[in-house]
């Protein structure tokens, strides 16, 4: 080897892995994998593949996909166009329970979000005619149905970017949302929630 060479060849190492070692140590973590929303005839041939049957384990692999309240015998369209606006209030409510689980919506502010949205839809008559059991159970089970649906639509369309972490948190949500969560540690049940505890 060149003895004018040798001397720069180990200098021009060493600084590149000083400075490799300095982006190894200094390295910002790999970027949060944007998720691409899915569309409105995406969410919705997600509810048509799924409507009017019972499938077991629908929510967190536990719970059956079955409907109590009236809000079951609402149209497809209903019950798409409620997932994806619920999917935009949890957005701007800056929900994402993957990064930090204390973000989690809690269940009176979905309620109230649910009902408002009930109320002013084409579907207000026969939401407010409910008994009270009735119209707790539409809002229970439109905001577990309507998050299952979109996030159903949103698994298929990013198949290749969504982890394991957004898919417990997912499950995590529907868990608390089917327990009336608001606070850790303090779930409800339905009677609990007719006898306004």
């Amino acid at each position: 080897m060149n003895p004018k060479i040798y001397p720069v060849a180990i200098a021009f190492f060493v600084l590149s892995v000083i400075g490799f070692a300095g982006c190894a140590e200094f390295h910002a973590p790999l970027p949060y994998k944007l998720l691409v929303d899915p569309t409105y005839d995406e969410v919705k041939a997600e509810a048509n593949k799924h409507e009017r049957v019972m499938v077991d384990g629908w929510y967190f692999g536990e719970l059956p996909r079955i409907f109590k309240s009236p809000y079951g015998q609402v149209s497809v369209d209903d019950k798409v166009k409620f997932a994806i606006a619920q999917a935009e209030f949890l957005k701007a409510s800056k929900q994402d329970m993957a990064k930090n689980i204390e973000s989690y919506v809690t269940y009176s502010k979905r309620a109230a979000f649910a009902e408002k949205w009930w109320q002013e839809s084409d579907k207000a008559k026969l939401f407010a005619e409910q008994p009270e059991k009735f119209h707790i159970l539409w809002l229970q089970e439109s905001l577990m149905d309507g998050s299952e649906l979109w996030w159903r639509a949103l698994e298929d369309k990013n198949r290749a970017t969504v982890d394991a972490m957004r898919a417990l948190a997912h499950d995590e949500e529907q868990k608390r949302v089917s327990k009336f969560l608001d606070v850790e540690g303090q779930p409800r049940s339905l009677s609990d929630m007719v006898d306004g505890k």
